[in-house]
Formats: structure tokens, sequence, C-alpha cells
């Protein structure tokens, strides 16, 4: 089974629910509300399980971004060609393909 992807956006989510809980606890026991009091408790203790969670699902993302490999058209041993717009040319797809910008322009229908 797979971890869902999680951002530190999430982990913080998650202390704010925590926060929220533990002020819902403090003012229960102020009013004497034993059983709304334990209800809560038992909510902290899944909440802080939660935290755990996705802590450790914001960790394995952010670790897994790190290890991707990052594409693009200016690395050294690259075999993209980029227009330096986000585009890539024809002749670095023509390249790849192994054929001149001028046939891959003629298939395509588009002039070179």
């Amino acid at each position: 089974m797979q971890l869902q992807p999680a951002t530190q956006r999430d982990v913080f989510n998650v202390q704010i629910a925590r926060a929220y809980l533990q002020d819902a606890r403090d003012l229960l026991r102020k009013a004497k509300a034993r059983r709304a009091c334990q209800r809560v408790r038992a909510a902290l203790r899944s909440c802080d399980g939660a935290l755990r969670h996705v802590r450790r699902r914001a960790f394995r993302t952010e670790q897994a971004a790190r290890q991707a490999p990052q594409f693009n058209g200016n690395q050294p041993n690259s075999n993209r060609q980029s227009d330096h717009s986000g585009n890539f040319s024809r002749a670095g797809a023509a390249a790849r393909i192994g054929r001149k910008p001028t046939e891959l322009a003629v298939e395509s229908g588009v002039r070179a």
C-alpha cells in the first residue's frame, strides 16, 4: 500500500486541530463535563497518531521529491533542446527520434 502524499501544510492543519482539541478538553474540564472530557482525550490520542502519520507522509513526500530526477533542457547531458520558453524545439524532438527537423515538420503538417 502506497502512502498518500502530504505537505507541511497538512502537518500544520493537524497541529491546529490538536490545539483546538486541547482547548476543548480544558474548557470541558472546567465545566466538570467528565464524559465529554474523556471523549475529547480519546480524540486527542487519535490526533497524536494522525500527527505522527502526517509528519511521516510529509517527510516521505519531500524525500521522494528530492530524489526524483530533475529534467530540464539546459542540463549538459540532456538530449532535449529547449527554446528557453519551456517548449521543446522541433530540432530537439527530431534528434530524439533520429530524424531531421524538416522531415518532422513535413510529417506533422507544420512548416519548418
